[in-house]
């Protein structure tokens, strides 16, 4: 599955033949990076869940390397490891690929491109995906890509301050977040409305979520579970980039009956009466921070 699964990434995230062709020395980059970058990634990668060093220090390699590469427009931020960690995992695995086993199950996926320049692409994957160098070239492309499409918000370098862009596009993105609540849980929706009247900003309400959203929920997965991180990731790609807003929802909604029992534990039985005596925010984002969304019904969620 893995297999084919690196062939549809390419293909979604619209990998052309020119970018396969396209040289770009890894090592240069990582060589002629900035000091600064190379400190906040090797801070990032020590402490992640990959075991081996060998994997940790091809990690480092992609993320030190793509930050190089886009210097001019993105920033490196916290997190945005785990995101390269997925890349590499799958990326980096080596499975000698067979064109006709390839070719019968990309048939469908024909209509992307133009027939011809499909077929010469597998073909360049396929040399690519037979070797090391070819393997860590494409994985640098394909995260390049992901981070363009799908991340830019968050690392895009700005002229203001990046904690108050980060503010801005998370107030925006919660503004979205409680839209979505109302119409599937009134219950929910109240109930942020309140914490919001309270904290004043939509950024500090839901703060709990800004893990989710810069690593795609890979940080709050084990690398164990990568079959569970692939499938999150395959919606994701296969998607428009608001789509992880619906996930989001989706986490919470699922997340409800549990949320108001673990607020009943720590102020009675009616949060309502207590709201404005308690600090209700701090144990609503440590139950976020600390839930196990692996336990959750993926499947339902499209």
């Amino acid at each position: 599955m893995n297999d084919s699964r690196r062939f549809i990434w390419c293909i979604l995230l619209k990998i052309s033949v020119e970018d396969i062709n396209r040289k770009i020395s890894i090592s240069h980059l990582v060589q002629n990076a900035d000091k600064t970058l190379i400190n906040q990634v090797n801070c990032d990668v020590d402490r992640c869940d990959l075991q081996s060093d060998i994997d940790k220090s091809n990690l480092k390699r992609l993320l030190i390397s793509v930050f190089s590469y886009r210097r001019e427009n993105y920033s490196y931020i916290q997190g945005i490891h785990e995101i390269g960690k997925v890349f590499l995992t799958l990326f980096r695995e080596y499975k000698r690929s067979n064109l006709a086993k390839i070719k019968k199950k990309m048939s469908k996926l024909i209509v992307f491109s133009e027939r011809f320049e499909a077929v010469i692409l597998f073909k360049l994957l396929i040399k690519k995906f037979n070797s090391e160098k070819g393997r860590a070239d494409i994985c640098f492309k394909a995260f390049d890509r992901f981070l363009m499409l799908y991340s830019t918000p968050y690392i895009y370098k700005s002229d203001s301050l990046a904690q108050i862009n980060l503010e801005y596009i998370l107030s925006n993105i919660s503004q979205d977040l409680l839209y979505l609540l109302n119409k599937r849980s009134s219950n929910l929706y109240n109930f942020f409305i309140k914490l919001k009247a309270k904290a004043d900003k939509e950024s500090s309400v839901c703060m709990f979520i800004l893990p989710w959203i810069i690593t795609c929920f890979s940080h709050n997965i084990s690398i164990k579970q990568k079959k569970l991180i692939y499938y999150i990731f395959d919606h994701i790609i296969s998607s428009h980039p608001l789509y992880i807003i619906f996930l989001i929802v989706e986490i919470i909604i699922q997340s409800e009956t549990k949320l108001f029992f673990y607020l009943e534990q720590n102020f009675g039985s009616d949060v309502s009466l207590n709201f404005e005596e308690n600090e209700i925010y701090p144990i609503v984002h440590f139950f976020f921070q600390n839930l196990d969304i692996s336990n959750l019904k993926w499947k339902v969620i499209h």
